[in-house]
């Protein structure tokens, strides 16, 4: 019986070990060291590739440097060549699509966003002098060759956002109103950027805006113990009020935000200066109408015929004599 086991084993399993040994080294092979890719032209920013930080409307300076990477020329500046600098918005979306050139291989251009937005400037073509177009295309794939790379510079345009937290419209006259002021981009827990990154020379930006002028309505308003809140207290006699909130700082664009809403306290009195100006209204008008009529009504009576006793009839007649004011 052992004998019986120990042959049907030998006809089961020694296959599948065989088997097995034969598939090994084809699932597992010798791991292949990835090759290097090379590009021939290189556009690169010239400042880290770190996100910039400013206010919309300021004008921040972009740099690039186009260099030959492979082959003889290699990191010799490309001379006279025409770069496409593609613009995205945050969205990814292409906005703007810039031709430079590169002059001496180092080459810069001006930007600015008057609208709030994170811009991304990506080098995506370059034509040399000759005609050739190099792009991000493979050229050789033994040698992991390809036409063109480069990095992108981003840069955050930013403004203030002011929101409406609440208001009281109790007291005739008189509206107390408070706003919540912060950065419109950052995201809640901030931002922390080189130091040549921001206008301000502030590596950590937050959210909440410090050091600002706030006004509400033309009234300076005061930052409550709470950060981010401020509350003015402004004169308003309309029975909707409109608020006007104006945020600057040192060095950025102010921003201007408006909202309204229903003056509770004002809004009777004007129900009553309503119906009062439209009794006076109807009075005038009255007095107007009735004014026209009796003027027309005297011009009528200067036109009819007059009625009296005849001095040379002594009958009454209706025909004047002419030119006389007498009848006969």
């Amino acid at each position: 019986m052992i004998h019986l086991n120990q042959k049907l084993i030998s006809r089961i399993v020694l296959p599948f070990i065989l088997l097995l040994m034969l598939l090994l080294p084809v699932t597992i092979k010798p791991a292949i060291a990835q090759t290097t890719p090379n590009y021939y032209v290189t556009v690169n920013p010239t400042t880290p590739d770190s996100p910039i930080y400013t206010t919309v409307g300021r004008n921040w300076t972009v740099s690039f440097e186009a260099l030959w990477s492979y082959g003889d020329d290699s990191g010799t500046p490309i001379e006279n060549a025409i770069v496409t600098v593609q613009v995205n918005n945050s969205k990814s979306e292409v906005i703007d699509s810039l031709l430079l050139d590169t002059t001496t291989g180092l080459f810069s251009f001006n930007y600015s966003s008057s609208t709030a937005d994170v811009l991304t400037f990506t080098p995506i073509k370059l034509v040399t002098t000759d005609g050739t177009e190099w792009k991000p295309n493979l050229l050789d794939a033994e040698n992991s060759l390809y036409g063109f790379q480069s990095k992108s510079v981003v840069i955050w345009w930013d403004t203030f956002h002011a929101s409406l937290v609440s208001y009281d419209t109790e007291t005739l006259g008189d509206t107390m109103v408070s706003v919540n002021v912060t950065y419109l981009l950052l995201p809640e827990e901030g931002l922390t950027l080189p130091e040549w990154a921001t206008y301000s020379h502030q590596m950590f930006l937050p959210k909440i805006v410090h050091n600002a002028s706030v006004t509400i309505n033309g009234v300076k308003a005061e930052e409550t113990s709470i950060e981010r809140i401020f509350k003015a207290n402004v004169s308003i006699w309309l029975p909707t009020a409109y608020i006007h909130v104006g945020v600057s700082q040192e060095g950025w664009v102010t921003t201007h935000t408006g909202f309204s809403f229903v003056h509770i306290a004002n809004e009777p009195s004007w129900e009553y200066t309503v119906i009062f100006g439209l009794v006076f209204v109807v009075v005038v008008l009255m007095i107007f109408f009735f004014a026209q009529k009796s003027r027309e009504q005297g011009f009528v009576l200067e036109k009819l015929p007059y009625f009296g006793r005849c001095v040379a009839c002594n009958n009454f007649c209706h025909k004047p004599l002419l030119g006389t004011g007498r009848i006969r």
